[in-house]
């Protein structure tokens, strides 16, 4: 709301624990989201928990071994034969979550910050508030993850009563490794608005903050860059409602 009001509300993907936070925020603030992407993340409670990757962070497991569990958890086609089979890419895969795993190493509260994370990770709950969603939503999921299993967003979808696509590849890491995963994501998040008022029911509003310069900014008569021009500019400050959008073109 302070970096960016005019542009609210806006769209908001969540990953994996950002998927949980996303949750939240969602049914905080519905006014601030007009369309949410929740990708492998599920709701608690009722509706289950990702693996408990807490155990992972116990005493006496070494960062070492954390990374290997995360490795083979992460995508169930993963085995000791996979490892053997497909040397090169375990060997990118280990010195990349053993990059990020040493991300902070010497800052003085980053223990805090992990603990504070999984703490809130165990206690994520919001099963029994997920029927208020009444946000455009969409579910995204591998079947190939084994850290949050599709069943468990085939739940989160079902209780919330929105769209799911749950065949990605790549496991938990379906987002970057599925180079399918975020050109459809791009394209729901774009496609026309049924109405002029977006799921959570509140009108979305637009304000004009260019053109100063040149009495305001110009409208079309369509939404083609080539369409016939309006007689008059839209004037810089002008609020108007959206009524449809195409792409980054609204008709107001």
């Amino acid at each position: 709301e302070a970096v960016m009001p005019q542009r609210l509300p806006v769209c908001v993907m969540g990953v994996s624990f950002g998927a949980m936070v996303a949750q939240h925020m969602a049914l905080r603030h519905p006014k601030l989201i007009k369309r949410l992407v929740l990708c492998c993340g599920p709701s608690g409670g009722d509706g289950g928990m990702s693996y408990p990757i807490h155990e992972w962070y116990s005493p006496g497991v070494s960062m070492e071994d954390r990374v290997t569990r995360r490795i083979f958890q992460a995508n169930r086609s993963r085995d000791a034969a996979w490892k053997q089979r497909c040397k090169s890419e375990w060997e990118m895969v280990y010195t990349l979550l053993m990059r990020d795993e040493k991300v902070g190493l010497d800052e003085p509260l980053r223990a805090e910050g992990i603990h504070r994370q999984l703490e809130a990770r165990k206690q994520h709950d919001v099963w029994a508030r997920l029927p208020e969603l009444q946000i455009e939503t969409l579910v995204c999921g591998s079947p190939e993850d084994n850290i949050t299993p599709v069943e468990l967003l085939e739940k989160l979808a079902a209780r919330i009563g929105c769209e799911k696509k749950l065949d990605f590849e790549g496991g938990h890491a379906f987002a970057a490794a599925d180079a399918k995963c975020l050109p459809f994501i791009n394209d729901w998040l774009r496609r026309p608005s049924v109405s002029a008022e977006t799921s959570n029911g509140h009108s979305v509003l637009w304000k004009v903050i260019g053109g100063a310069d040149k009495g305001g900014i110009i409208v079309r008569s369509g939404p083609g860059l080539t369409d016939e021009l309006a007689k008059e500019r839209l004037a810089t400050g002008a609020l108007v409602e959206e009524v449809e959008s195409r792409g980054d073109r609204i008709r107001y």
